[in-house]
C-alpha cells in the first residue's frame, strides 16, 4: 500500500508518498510446550506469526477501516494465510499470534488461523473493545476481532504479573526496561516499545548463537528516523490541531531512541513493519518482454546493474533472441513460453515491442497475455511509442483485474545507440508525487540516463510522439539544408560544423548526421543499418499527426512530412533502414568524399 510521508516523518512536501509494505513474520522454533501444544512429543515445529498485515479482502473491514484503506491505494491484498499455504504452510499449523499492535493494517484476518492463541501487549484488548479518542482516520478498531477464548494480554510491563501465565516476568534487556522471554529459553523476547499505541510490543528472535532480529511493528516508520537524520512527523487537521501517528510523540521517541542503540550492535538486524528497503529487496525478479534491437541492450543493462542474484524472465518472439541472451547469463534468465509466464514470474514486467497491436497482445490475449496471470500489486512499464488510445485500454483492463497492479507508458528517445549506452532518456506517464514513481525511475535509470514524470497516464506517450514529430521534421529538414548546400559545392563536414555553432544545431545533426561518412559510428555511415527504422519512424510520425488532428491542433508541416516517411519506407532500397534514410530519398550524394582530396 502507499503512505502520505509527513505524518511518519518530517517532510517538506505535504503531497508526498510512498509505497510501503505491511509485513507479517514468520518465526519457527524446534519445539515448545509453552503454549498447551505439546509440539515437542508431535514432532513438529513450533509457530509463530508476528502480525498478519492487512486483511485478504477489502470487505472484511469495517466501513469507518474500508473509507480509510481507500486513501491507501493502490494496496495489495493477498492475505496472510493465502501466502502461507503458497509456502506449504497450513493457517491451521500456527500454533501462537502476537500482534505488534491493533492497527488495521498488522492485525490482518484472525478468523483464518482457527486452532491459534492471540497475544496481544497490555492495554490493546480494552482498546478493541473502547476505541481510543484521537481523531486520525486509522484510529478505528472492530471489538469483535478476536476470539475471545484464544485472545491473551502480556501482563503490564511494570513488574506486577496477572493471568495463567505465572512465569512470564518483565527483565531488563539490553537497552530496553522491559523484555519478556515468551518461551522460557532465550529464543524469542517480546519487546516493550511504548508510544505508537497501548500494548505496542517487538519481537527479538535469535536467528544463530550470535544474531538476532528485532522485528519493530510500528516503532518507526522510516529507518532514517534511526540514524537521527529525521524526526518524527505531525500534521495539523482541519481545525489547526496538531496531530501525530504516535499516540505519545515523546514516548515513541524514547522507544526508537532504544532501538538506535540496538542497531549499534551488529548482531541484531532490525525490520519495521512498513520498511520499504525490505520491499525493495523483494523485487529481486524483472521480467522482459521483447528482445529487438531496442529490448535486447535494455534487458542487458539491467543484468549487468542490477544485483547479482536478481532473477530475469524473459520472451520475444524470436527463440533465437532469447536463446542468446539466455546463453550469456543462464544463472540469472529464464526463458518463457509466453508473456503470461513472465508475468507469473515477475514482480516488475517492461514491454518493448513495436506496435500498438503487439502491446494488446503482449497484456491482453486471453490465455497467454500478461493480464492472464495474477499481477496484483505487480508494477507493468510499458516502454514501446504506440497510440495512446491502447495504452490507456490497457491500464483500464489492468485496473478493473487487478486494482492493485500499476500499468504505465514509458516510451523512450536514444535509439539503438542510446540503449547500448544506458543513456536512453524515459517519458513516464505519471507524476513526480506517484507513490511508484521513485522505484520505477531507480528502475529505468539503469537504461537511461534521464527519467520524466510526464504528468498522468498516457502523457509519456504523448511527449514521444510529440518528440518524434519535432526530430522526424529536423531529419527532413537537415537532409534538404546539406543538398542545397553539397549541390552548391561545400563540403558537407564544413557545413555540419557550421550548423552545429549556428541556428540550425540539433542533435540529429551531431547524433544522427543524415550524411554517410561524416560520423563514422552513426547508421548513415553504416549503410544506414541499425538505428531507428523508417517505418516506426512513419508510424510515429502518422500517430503525431494523427493526435493533433484529434484534438484540432493546427499543422503545417504534418501532412508532407508523413508522405515524405510513407514513400522513403515504401521504397524497397529504404525499408527497414534507419530512417536518417530519407537523405537517400531525398536524393542526397552517398559518394560526396570524391569531390575533396582530402578524404581518402
Amino acid at each position: 500500500m502507499h503512505h502520505p510521508c509527513h505524518p511518519y516523518r518530517r517532510h517538506p512536501d505535504p503531497e508526498a508518498t510512498r509505497n510501503v509494505p505491511s509485513l507479517a513474520f514468520l518465526i519457527t522454533h524446534p519445539g515448545s510446550d509453552v503454549f498447551g501444544n505439546n509440539n515437542v512429543s508431535s514432532h513438529r515445529p513450533f509457530r509463530l506469526m508476528f502480525d498478519l498485515g492487512l486483511r485478504s479482502s477489502a470487505e472484511r473491514y469495517m466501513t469507518a477501516q474500508q473509507k480509510h484503506l481507500k486513501s491507501r491505494e493502490p494496496y495489495q491484498l493477498k492475505g496472510a494465510a493465502e501466502q502461507l499455504k503458497a509456502g506449504g504452510i497450513a493457517p491451521e499449523e500456527i500454533d501462537v499470534v502476537l500482534l505488534s499492535h491493533v492497527h488495521y493494517d498488522h492485525h490482518g484476518d484472525p478468523e483464518d488461523f482457527p486452532h491459534a492463541k492471540f497475544l496481544v501487549g497490555h492495554g490493546a484488548l480494552s482498546v478493541l473493545k473502547h476505541g481510543l479518542s484521537g481523531k486520525g482516520s486509522h484510529q478505528h478498531f472492530d471489538p469483535n476481532l478476536l476470539p475471545e477464548d484464544r485472545a491473551e494480554e502480556l501482563p503490564a510491563p511494570d513488574g506486577h504479573v496477572s493471568g495463567s501465565r505465572k512465569a512470564w516476568q518483565w527483565r531488563e534487556l539490553g537497552p530496553f526496561p522491559a523484555a519478556l522471554d515468551l518461551l522460557g529459553d532465550g529464543s524469542i523476547y517480546a519487546i516493550d516499545t511504548p508510544g505508537h499505541l497501548p500494548g505496542h510490543v517487538n519481537l527479538l528472535c535469535r536467528t544463530g548463537p550470535q544474531s538476532w532480529v528485532c522485528l519493530a511493528g510500528d516503532a518507526y516508520h522510516d529507518q532514517r528516523l534511526l540514524t537521527g537524520e529525521k524526526e518524527i512527523g505531525c500534521w495539523a487537521d482541519e481545525l489547526g490541531e496538531l496531530l501525530c501517528i504516535h499516540l505519545d510523540k515523546d514516548v515513541a521517541g524514547e522507544s526508537i531512541g532504544r532501538l538506535r542503540r540496538l542497531a549499534e550492535n551488529n548482531e541484531v538486524e532490525l525490520i519495521a513493519a512498513h520498511d520499504d528497503g525490505c520491499m525493495a529487496s523483494i523485487q529481486d525478479s524483472v521480467g522482459f518482454v521483447g528482445l529487438g534491437v531496442m529490448g535486447l541492450p535494455m534487458v542487458e543493462n539491467l543484468i549487468k546493474k542490477l544485483p547479482a542474484d536478481t532473477r530475469f524472465y524473459v520472451f520475444d518472439v524470436s527463440k533465437h533472441a532469447m536463446e542468446a541472451l539466455s546463453a550469456q547469463h543462464p544463472s540469472q534468465v529464464e526463458i518463457c513460453s509466453d508473456a503470461r509466464e513472465v508475468a507469473d514470474k515477475s514482480n516488475v514486467v517492461l514491454s518493448m515491442v513495436p506496435e500498438g497491436s503487439h502491446v494488446r497482445a503482449v497484456y491482453l490475449t486471453p490465455d497467454t497475455g500478461v493480464l492472464a496471470a495474477n499481477v496484483d500489486g505487480k508494477l507493468l512499464i510499458d516502454c514501446s511509442t504506440i497510440d495512446t488510445a491502447t495504452s490507456l485500454e490497457v491500464r483500464e483492463k489492468t485496473k478493473s483485474l487487478y486494482p492493485s497492479a500499476s500499468f504505465y507508458d514509458a516510451p523512450v528517445s536514444g535509439g539503438s545507440l542510446g540503449a547500448q549506452k544506458a543513456t536512453l532518456t524515459f517519458m513516464l506517464g505519471c507524476a513526480r508525487k506517484d507513490p511508484n514513481f521513485s522505484r520505477i525511475e531507480e528502475l529505468l535509470s539503469k537504461m537511461g540516463a534521464s527519467v520524466f514524470a510526464c504528468g498522468g497516464p498516457s502523457l509519456g506517450l504523448t511527449a514521444k510522439l510529440c518528440n518524434n514529430y519535432c526530430s522526424g521534421l529536423i531529419a527532413i529538414a537537415t537532409s534538404e539544408a546539406m543538398n542545397i548546400g553539397m549541390a552548391s559545392g561545400m563540403d558537407p563536414r564544413v557545413l555540419k560544423d557550421i550548423f552545429h555553432t549556428s541556428t540550425a544545431q540539433s542533435a540529429i545533426l551531431d547524433k544522427w548526421c543524415p550524411v554517410p561518412g561524416i560520423i563514422p559510428e552513426v547508421p548513415s555511415s553504416n549503410g544506414y543499418k541499425g538505428g531507428f527504422k523508417v517505418q516506426l519512424m512513419r508510424k510515429d510520425f502518422g500517430l503525431a499527426v494523427d493526435t493533433a488532428k484529434r484534438l484540432g491542433v493546427r499543422l503545417a508541416l504534418g501532412d508532407v512530412g508523413l508522405a515524405t516517411y510513407t514513400a522513403t519506407m515504401n521504397d524497397p532500397r529504404f525499408k527497414d533502414l534507419d530512417s536518417r534514410v530519407v537523405y537517400r530519398y531525398l536524393g542526397g550524394r552517398d559518394d560526396w568524399k570524391k569531390d575533396f582530396d582530402d578524404v581518402d
